[in-house]
């Protein structure tokens, strides 16, 4: 009789620990909503090492809080424990100041909170009064709005002294609103294609400035800084036309984080701040002539975008660049045979604009 008692004991205890889900005690804090995420990143195609949440106060404004965990391939892959209130949480790749060239500034508030760009140390041939900026890495966020953890939740997560917080007996007590997040990118990439007459004439790399242009980007707008500044680049991809060895196309692209404010339109360009291209051709010759030429392409840019949210700027400049012929240097370093070392770095004070 014992043996069957014990028994029964046994099979009943099985059943209820098959029922109900229990965390481990020191885990649990009864004043807060254990929440499970999973961030789906492949939209974006952006595989991060780490993983920021910041959470604020949908009334205010205000950050309540900040959650970080490494990136991984676990159907849950963080839990993140929030008292009762209502939220935005604001996902995007990385630890803050993590991604190359890219600073999380102005975190307090929803409403400044911006990724910012790094301005560039050195830079060559530059135009006096222009800020410069370093490319910025990839950047994928996304913004949730109306996220919640009410009263009843709270309830149901801390049944039984708060150690059942998933599902007891069929009661459904978590909370998913921040599974399957797919965040997007949110940058810009510009690519240019020119025509070149006297293309042998020109060292390689050409030396690109692309100006006026946003140097940050607004999380919750989904809005690009207004303060100019100028990305500076270098074009390495040249075809000569078919049967030419003088006249050819040149194409080059820059990673930057978009046009003033409105990065999917062309709308808020300002007449006193146009969408310049400048380029600088070092020539083969011995003295290493430059020759420059600035583009205003404000009206021929089309902008589109990517599946993965990225956005595009293309210039297809109609405009034929005619190079001088001059004679080559008699070195080893002639023609194309050059190297980015070649353009003389200058240190500048640069100014946060």
């Amino acid at each position: 009789m014992k043996r069957f008692l014990k028994l029964t004991c046994l099979a009943a205890l099985c059943a209820f620990a098959v029922s109900c889900h229990r965390q481990e005690i020191e885990t649990i804090d009864t004043s807060k909503v254990r929440v499970p995420i999973y961030i789906d990143w492949s939209h974006s195609e952006v595989n991060p090492q780490n993983v920021s949440m910041f959470f604020y106060h949908a009334a205010s404004g205000d950050l309540a809080f900040e959650h970080y965990f490494e990136n991984n391939n676990n159907a849950i892959q963080s839990y993140v424990s929030v008292p009762v209130g209502k939220y935005t949480v604001v996902v995007f790749n990385e630890l803050p100041n993590q991604i190359k060239n890219v600073k999380i500034i102005n975190r307090e508030k929803l409403n400044t909170l911006e990724a910012y760009g790094v301005p560039a140390q050195e830079v060559s041939v530059p135009t006096k009064g222009d800020v410069y900026w370093s490319q910025p890495g990839a950047l994928a966020s996304l913004v949730i709005d109306n996220f919640e953890v009410t009263p009843e939740m709270l309830y149901y997560a801390n049944l039984d002294g708060g150690l059942s917080n998933t599902r007891c007996s069929g009661e459904v007590v978590t909370n998913e609103q921040l599974m399957n997040i797919v965040p997007i990118r949110r940058l810009t990439e510009f690519t240019f294609k020119l025509k070149v007459d006297g293309l042998n004439n020109s060292r390689m790399p050409i030396l690109g400035n692309l100006r006026n242009m946003a140097g940050g980007y607004y999380f919750k707008t989904d809005k690009d800084d207004l303060s100019p500044v100028t990305y500076q680049f270098f074009i390495k991809d040249r075809q000569f036309d078919e049967g030419s060895k003088t006249k050819g196309t040149i194409t080059g692209s820059v990673s930057i984080f978009g046009l003033l404010n409105d990065k999917y339109s062309d709308s808020d360009i300002k007449p006193d701040q146009p969408i310049l291209l400048d380029l600088h051709f070092m020539l083969v010759d011995k003295d290493k002539t430059i020759v420059s030429h600035s583009f205003n392409i404000t009206d021929i840019i089309k902008i589109s975008e990517e599946n993965d949210g990225m956005v595009l700027i293309d210039a297809d400049i109609a405009e034929v660049e005619v190079l001088p012929d001059v004679i080559p240097e008699d070195s080893p370093s002639s023609g194309f045979e050059t190297s980015v070392a070649d353009w003389d770095v200058i240190d500048v004070p640069l100014v946060n604009p």
